[in-house]
């Protein structure tokens, strides 16, 4: 008889939802941006809109292992995460929405991770993601100074500089 593994959530289709709403219960100094639910940002309570005087770090990713980005919003960590669905990249909307709601006059860094582990064509799709980010911030520059760092992941690092 095989076992059947339990998950501790509602419906599948608003886990990613619903841990957001319990994270910013939890923690007071967390909130999420106007729009949501189809805006998954959770941001600093402190920061307020364009008057943020530090650069703004914001990452994010595919939910599925949370808390994995939202937790590390807070003081001297995250100014922003951006959430996707389950093992999906977030939307260029949602992650233009976290850009405006926490940069002020300093900028802020954008943390893009690219995990190539999981295979040429899903590296190919994040990186035409990445441009269609960079299209639509292009557009709100004269606002913001954003800086994007792009992390590889060491096989896809060694794919590209190990070729045979």
């Amino acid at each position: 008889m095989a076992l059947q593994g339990k998950k501790l959530i509602n419906d599948p289709d608003d886990v990613v939802t619903e841990f957001i709403e319990g994270l910013v219960e939890t923690y007071p100094g967390l909130q999420y941006l106007d729009g949501f639910p189809q805006i998954k940002v959770v941001i600093r309570a402190d920061v307020v809109r364009g008057a943020n005087d530090k650069v703004a770090v914001i990452s994010g990713g595919g939910a599925g292992h949370e808390p994995a980005h939202a937790g590390f919003v807070g003081p001297g960590m995250l100014t922003a995460a951006v959430s996707g669905d389950v093992f999906a990249s977030p939307p260029v909307d949602s992650i233009l929405a976290a850009i405006r709601a926490v940069t002020g006059p300093m900028g802020c860094l954008l943390i893009v991770k690219v995990p190539c582990k999981v295979g040429a064509l899903n590296v190919l799709a994040r990186l035409c993601h990445l441009n269609y980010l960079i299209l639509g911030i292009e557009h709100c520059l004269y606002l913001y100074q954003v800086y994007i760092l792009l992390l590889l992941s060491p096989p896809c690092v060694s794919a590209y500089t190990h070729r045979h």
